[in-house]
């Protein structure tokens, strides 16, 4: 009899695995959905994420495309000195669940730069429970080394513009190499705001 079992869509224990989450003109439509895990630390110093390139072929901003829409529980390790740009990890979201991960000595540059997505939407749907389903932040710490916001553009730390207010921040902690990169965010949160 088997117990407490849980079926993970991908193992992520190497820096090349986070490009399971870039946006191709493929998927753009349906979104990435699935359960993500991470295994081990993992250093990402000189890796080149990839760039989001959405349905209609746009690189800078994902429209209301899906995106992202799963869990990514990161089991308590560090990815580290994470280089990320133009819409994040993720690109857009919508509803997903961040948990149990840490990321030290980020550096977010860009239009829309962000750690995880230019927007972060609701479900669309319904769950069993009958309430729209929102995005969750949970055990989340964010280490930013460095801000480089592009040409008329904003950066934000998680999100770079979209984040619905009912969503849920749980234990979430962003920190600033850079204590005078504080000043700049304006919005509601400075873990989700965007600077620019």
């Amino acid at each position: 009899e088997l117990k407490n079992v849980m079926a993970y869509t991908k193992v992520i224990d190497e820096v090349e695995d986070l490009s399971v989450f870039v946006i191709t003109q493929q998927n753009a439509e349906n979104g990435t959905d699935g359960y993500f895990v991470v295994t081990k630390d993992i250093d990402a110093t000189d890796y080149v994420y990839g760039t989001h390139v959405y349905a209609d072929g746009n690189t800078l901003s994902g429209g209301n495309h899906a995106g992202f829409m799963g869990v990514l529980d990161g089991q308590g390790h560090i990815i580290s000195n994470l280089d990320i740009g133009n819409n994040g990890l993720f690109g857009n979201a919508t509803a997903p669940v961040v948990k149990n991960i840490a990321f030290t000595n980020v550096d977010i540059s860009g239009y829309y730069g962000a750690l995880f997505a230019h927007n972060i939407k609701r479900a669309g749907w319904i769950d069993g429970r009958g309430y729209t389903i929102e995005a969750l932040f949970e055990n989340v710490y964010v280490e930013v080394g460095t801000i480089t916001i592009g040409t008329s553009g904003r950066v934000g730390v998680l999100v770079n513009n979209g984040f619905p207010t009912s969503s849920q921040l749980k234990n979430v902690v962003v920190e600033y190499q850079d204590e005078s990169l504080v000043e700049s965010v304006y919005s509601g949160s400075k873990a989700v705001s965007s600077i620019g």
